[in-house]
């Protein structure tokens, strides 16, 4: 009956906005609001959100942070690894507010969420003040199916850093931003107040940059330049626009004070993102990769990889 109700009311309609916000507050109270308690990293962008979340909760929970996650792949809360059987990019309040009470028990002090834009869009988000927002990236052509126009698509993205700053403030935590330089939206995205922004970038002077950089079918090396450091970096990770993502996750690194030396020494033992450009070896005579990616803009630099 409610599946039914669901498909009769349109997705962006007042009644339906309005039922994801009360369930997103009913489920924030019902649960005492763990987020409070932790240090929310929210990944939003178009492309790498799932590899870049997986990457992040794995430098910080390598780097002395105890560290939990939702992403569209898999859960970690404390020490288990749940996988996302409901391949919802973001989910339901009731679930995220379940996770995040069963990280605080677990004694989690930090947990990366991937954000998509529905998610901000419906409230279902609300009660989980993010201090650490992040954008991958951004492009001309997706979820236009739900948000009719690429205006309304950044809107939506940008909704979590505008309201970053004046959000909910935990004991000795930072509001900050980590944002792609060489993204076209850039400047819309930095102009929204933080305690500390971070910038990475491929070809622009940043924060976190790289620099001789070099791309094999097993691995992606490359100098890293931060401020006071330039070191190298070499991750078991393959494809260009993962190279993206590992700035990304660099950048999170920073901005929690984990050391970047320790950082590169874990990025070396980075195992992979599953369902995310993924080799299969079975003894087979030939090469098996599985990724998920289904959208153009992140389809593409798959298939350009794959190419080469």
């Amino acid at each position: 009956m409610i599946g039914k109700l669901r498909k009769a009311v349109p997705e962006r309609s007042g009644v339906r906005l309005l039922y994801h916000k009360l369930s997103a507050m009913a489920a924030a109270i019902f649960f005492r609001f763990p987020a409070n308690n932790l240090t929310i990293v929210g990944v939003t962008g178009t492309a790498g959100k799932s590899t870049t979340t997986e990457l992040i909760h794995y430098i910080l929970q390598n780097g002395g942070a105890k560290c939990g996650s939702l992403s569209s792949i898999q859960f970690h809360v404390g020490d288990k690894v749940i996988e996302n059987e409901t391949l919802r990019t973001t989910l339901r309040p009731w679930y995220m507010q379940k996770y995040l009470r069963q990280m605080v028990k677990e004694k989690c002090t930090h947990c990366v969420i991937e954000v998509s834009s529905h998610a901000i869009d419906q409230n279902r988000i609300w009660g989980i003040p993010i201090d650490i927002a992040v954008l991958t990236n951004t492009s001309d052509n997706e979820h236009l199916d739900y948000h009719k126009t690429h205006s309304d698509y950044i809107k939506t993205k940008a909704i979590i850093f505008k309201n970053l700053y004046k959000g909910y403030r935990k004991a000795n935590v930072q509001k900050q931003m980590v944002l792609n330089a060489d993204d076209p939206q850039f400047d819309l995205f930095y102009e929204f107040s933080a305690n500390k922004k971070w910038t990475f970038s491929r070809h622009k002077q940043a924060d976190v940059r790289s620099d001789e950089i070099s791309l094999t079918g097993k691995n992606i090396s490359f100098t890293l330049k931060v401020p006071n450091h330039t070191l190298k970096i070499d991750v078991p990770m393959v494809g260009s626009h993962n190279l993206e993502n590992i700035l990304t996750a660099i950048a999170v690194s920073m901005s929690v004070n984990i050391p970047i030396e320790k950082t590169a020494e874990n990025l070396k033992n980075f195992p992979g993102a599953p369902g995310r450009l993924e080799p299969i070896e079975s003894g087979q005579a030939f090469s098996v990769i599985v990724d998920h990616t289904y959208k153009p803009s992140a389809l593409a630099p798959v298939l350009e990889t794959l190419k080469k």
